[in-house]
């Protein structure tokens, strides 16, 4: 899973200075472009989500009423139980540390793990088989790439930066072939790159997948064949030269290790000026789904979908989900009834309040909006869903957050 957390707790700090999210211009015309779930046929919002889930409050490391966590990612089910990863607080003022969950049949399995090895620690993805977690150690710009072997009682492990003897960097997702991806400093690039890190036996080694001609760039995301990465890229504002904006991208990485990016949204004054995409999930025709954000003129974030053809860069479909919202995450989920696979997107809606976690289904031409319950209120937001349709955020408890995990109920 993506590297969002900052971005959902800058979140947080807002709601609690409003009583309501972004305003929400009705007039203006860029809001006229494309109306939100187009091209569906029918989109329709509501429905319980609290109705159709039960929510597992995961708890913190050290318990207490101060303490705090956040869930960034969720594995697959591996012999009836699933990994969790994210990071815990003892308190406000506490660094915050790796913590790996473990749950079974709707309940967790003894206390949560500490990732260890770093005095200050995120974990931010998970292997789909539990067995690999990536995320950083350290904050800011002393932040450094790492990523724990579970194979080997969750050793740790920094990965190397594209610049030879740095260290700074941030791993954000893992793969089946053990890939992973982020970004890291390097040489001759004015901010960070966008980074693929490739096993070898024991050692990782890193390939850029940063284009010469940007200033900048992130990978959050890449889908279990290590075909296809996605993130953003750091460029001039082109509307006057003088401040740097991020534009998602996806990435088509060929098995000779040679990559190719495609522009997910191209700067428009007066449709989104920055936007963001943090995972990708792959459809069986061949296509990708990618889940996002796009940043208004006027300051409102716009929940978005991105539909395309790898091999096409001129494929990419955009479907709007919501204003005032953004999404973290997609994946093919299996229906509780069975039958063909639906696809689920996950992330924080903040159009009619504080932020609340939110998913968008996406079934026989419908796409539907459901408003996730927490444990004690609504504010949080979701950050990842698994192919059992099992999603994992944050939502207040008090005056923290906690980690949470919210399973469909049969």
């Amino acid at each position: 899973m993506k590297r969002i957390i900052p971005f959902l707790l800058v979140a947080f700090a807002l709601a609690a200075c409003q009583d309501q999210g972004p305003p929400r211009p009705t007039d203006d015309p860029q809001f006229a472009k494309k109306k939100p779930c187009e091209p569906w046929p029918e989109c329709k919002s509501g429905g319980d989500g609290g109705g159709q889930y039960t929510v597992l409050d995961l708890g913190t490391l050290t318990g207490g009423k101060n303490s705090s966590s956040v869930a960034s990612d969720i594995s697959e089910k591996v012999e009836g139980d699933v990994f969790v990863v994210g990071s815990s607080r003892s308190d406000p003022d506490a660094p915050h540390v790796a913590t790996l969950w473990t749950v079974s049949g709707g309940a967790a399995i003894g206390d949560p793990l500490e990732l260890g090895g770093y005095t200050e620690s995120h974990a931010y993805g998970i292997k789909n088989d539990g067995t690999i977690a990536v995320g950083t150690a350290g904050s800011g710009e002393s932040s450094t790439p790492v990523w724990w072997d579970g194979s080997d009682n969750w050793s740790h492990h920094m990965l190397p930066t594209l610049a030879e003897g740095g260290t700074y960097g941030e791993a954000s997702a893992v793969n089946y072939d053990r890939q992973i991806v982020g970004w890291s400093e390097a040489t001759d690039v004015q901010y960070f790159a966008a980074t693929l890190w490739t096993r070898d036996g024991d050692a990782y080694s890193a390939t850029p997948l940063h284009d010469a001609s940007w200033d900048g760039s992130r990978a959050y995301d890449i889908t279990e064949d290590g075909g296809i990465a996605v993130g953003n890229k750091t460029i001039r504002d082109p509307a006057d030269g003088t401040r740097w904006v991020n534009y998602a991208v996806l990435w088509k990485i060929d098995i000779d290790g040679t990559t190719s990016p495609c522009n997910l949204h191209e700067w428009d004054p007066s449709y989104g000026r920055i936007s963001s995409a943090f995972a990708v999930s792959e459809n069986t025709d061949g296509n990708v789904r990618i889940a996002g954000y796009m940043g208004m003129p006027s300051g409102v974030l716009v929940a978005v979908v991105w539909e395309m053809n790898p091999g096409d860069c001129s494929s990419v479909a955009e479907t709007e989900l919501a204003r005032s919202a953004y999404a973290a995450d997609v994946n093919a989920v299996q229906p509780v009834s069975g039958g063909s696979p639906v696809w689920e997107v996950v992330g924080q809606d903040r159009s009619t309040g504080p932020g609340e976690p939110v998913l968008w289904r996406f079934d026989n031409g419908t796409v539907e909006q459901l408003e996730l319950r927490s444990v004690k209120g609504d504010q949080g937001g979701a950050l990842g869903v698994n192919g059992a349709g099992q999603i994992v955020g944050l939502t207040k408890a008090g005056k923290a957050e906690h980690a949470v995990l919210w399973t469909r109920n049969p």
